[in-house]
C-alpha cells in the first residue's frame, strides 16, 4: 500500500522531473506541469485553511502561465523552458516548506534560474545583476530571520514566536524580493521583470511576488498580534500602491 505521505509530494516529483525532460521534449515537459500544478491544487487546497488558498493561486498561475508557453517557448530555443520550470520547481518547494531551511532552498531554486533567464534573453547584463542584487539581499534577511528563529525556538521549524522581531526581519527580506517600499524606488522590479520573456515575466510578477506575502502570512500566524505591525504593514502598502501608481502613470506617458 502507498504512503499517504508519499502522494503528498507526487506533484512535486512531477515538476523536477519535468526539468530535463524539458530539454528534449519541450511540449511533453509543460504538459507535466500542468498536470503538476492541477494534482497540487488538489492535493493541497482546503477551503478551511485560508494559507491554501496561495497553493491554488499559484497552481492556477502555473497551469495558465505551462500552457501560454507550449506555444510561446518555440522561438527561444532549448533553455527557457528548463529554466521557467525550475523556477516553479522552487516556488513550490516553498509552498511544501515545514520549515526555514527548507523554504530558503526553495528560495533560492526559484531565484537563481530567474536571473538566469533575464541575463540569456538580454544583451544588457544589467538588468539581470539587478535581479540578482535584490535576490541575494532578499535571502540574506531572511537567512538571518532563520537564525533569529533559531534562537529563539532551538530549531528551524516555524514554530510559534513570542515576539515581531523574526516576523521584522524576514518582512523586510520578502519586501526586497517583491520591490515594496522602500525598495521600490530604485524601480529594479518593473526592470527586471519586464527583461524576461513574457511567460517567464508573467511567473515572476504573478506567483514570484505571492511567495513573499505568503512566507510573511506564514510567520505572522506564528507571531504576537500586534496592532502596531498591522499599522506598519498596511502604510507600507498604501505608499507602495502610490508609487506604483505613479510609476505606471509616468511610464504610460
Amino acid at each position: 500500500m502507498i504512503n499517504i505521505n508519499i502522494l503528498y509530494y507526487i506533484p512535486l516529483v512531477i515538476i523536477f522531473i519535468s526539468v530535463p525532460v524539458s530539454i528534449k521534449y519541450r511540449t511533453f515537459a509543460y504538459i507535466l506541469s500542468v498536470i503538476s500544478s492541477i494534482a497540487f491544487i488538489f492535493i493541497t487546497f482546503n477551503r478551511y485553511n485560508y494559507i491554501t488558498y496561495f497553493y491554488m493561486i499559484s497552481g492556477a498561475v502555473w497551469i495558465i502561465s505551462s500552457i501560454y508557453s507550449i506555444s510561446y517557448s518555440k522561438s527561444y530555443g532549448k533553455w527557457l523552458s528548463p529554466l521557467f520550470l525550475l523556477t516553479i520547481s522552487g516556488m513550490m518547494v516553498i509552498l511544501y516548506s515545514s520549515n526555514f531551511l527548507i523554504f530558503i532552498t526553495g528560495w533560492e531554486i526559484m531565484s537563481i534560474p530567474a536571473y538566469v533567464t533575464v541575463a540569456v534573453n538580454k544583451r544588457n547584463d544589467a538588468e539581470a545583476y539587478v535581479f540578482m542584487f535584490f535576490s541575494e539581499i532578499s535571502t540574506v534577511f531572511i537567512i538571518t530571520a532563520a537564525v533569529m528563529s533559531y534562537f529563539y525556538t532551538g530549531n528551524f521549524g516555524f514554530n510559534i514566536l513570542t515576539n515581531d522581531y523574526v516576523l521584522l526581519i524576514f518582512t523586510i527580506g520578502a519586501m526586497s524580493k517583491m520591490g515594496l517600499t522602500p525598495f521600490m524606488i530604485s524601480e529594479w522590479l518593473p526592470i527586471a521583470h519586464g527583461s524576461a520573456p513574457a511567460n517567464s515575466s508573467a511567473l515572476f510578477s504573478a506567483t514570484m511576488t505571492l511567495m513573499g506575502v505568503y512566507g510573511i502570512t506564514k510567520i505572522a500566524l506564528l507571531s504576537p498580534q500586534s496592532q502596531t505591525i498591522g499599522i506598519l504593514f498596511t502604510a507600507i502598502g498604501v505608499i507602495s500602491v502610490i508609487f506604483g501608481s505613479l510609476y505606471a502613470i509616468y511610464r504610460k506617458i
